[in-house]
């Protein structure tokens, strides 16, 4: 059934650290840029504080600021997708065909890039559209911190900085 719905009563779930809502599209649930923690910059990830009322997943959150950005070309081959960056970048979506409380698998995808580019949303194939609206399943993607904001090694400057090189595999974790 091809059909979009967002209203109070279609796809609100309740998370750990409070409830967001979704919408409804081809008869699955669809959650975009729900955060799933806090950094500073060169730290590891700390949980977010909970928060009241109903949090808006309808848009993909931030990407990771990238160091270059590639000039568009061979859009008909692999059409691309530029999204405002900031460092405030670790949030997720999500496609699920149901929120029934149902036992799914879940794919977790986490885009290519050599954690130096790349966004969960770079390419609408990434998307978890077709995956969950042809199989029983979950999807999950992921944005994360890249580059010198994941990956750069500072801990010369003290125990504060030790796992810096890290970050961004510790926003993965």
């Amino acid at each position: 059934m091809n059909y979009f719905r967002y209203d109070d009563k279609t796809a609100i779930v309740e998370t750990t650290k409070g409830k967001v809502r979704g919408y409804a599209w081809k008869g699955m649930k669809i959650f975009k840029g729900i955060p799933y923690a806090k950094a500073a910059r060169f730290h590891a990830p700390e949980p977010l504080d909970a928060w009241e009322g109903v949090k808006d997943a309808t848009n993909y959150g931030y990407v990771c600021p990238l160091l270059d950005i590639g000039r568009p070309n061979g859009e008909l081959n692999v059409p691309h997708r530029y999204w405002p960056m900031d460092e405030d970048c670790l949030n997720l979506n999500v496609w699920t065909p149901e929120t029934d409380g149902a036992k799914r698998p879940v794919l977790f995808w986490m885009h290519g890039g050599g954690f130096e580019a790349g966004s969960s949303i770079e390419h609408i194939a990434y998307e978890g559209e077709n995956m969950c609206e042809h199989g029983d399943v979950v999807v999950v993607s992921v944005n994360h911190r890249l580059n010198v904001l994941g990956y750069f090694d500072m801990s010369d400057f003290g125990e504060e900085y030790t796992n810096s090189g890290n970050a961004g595999t510790d926003d993965l974790i």
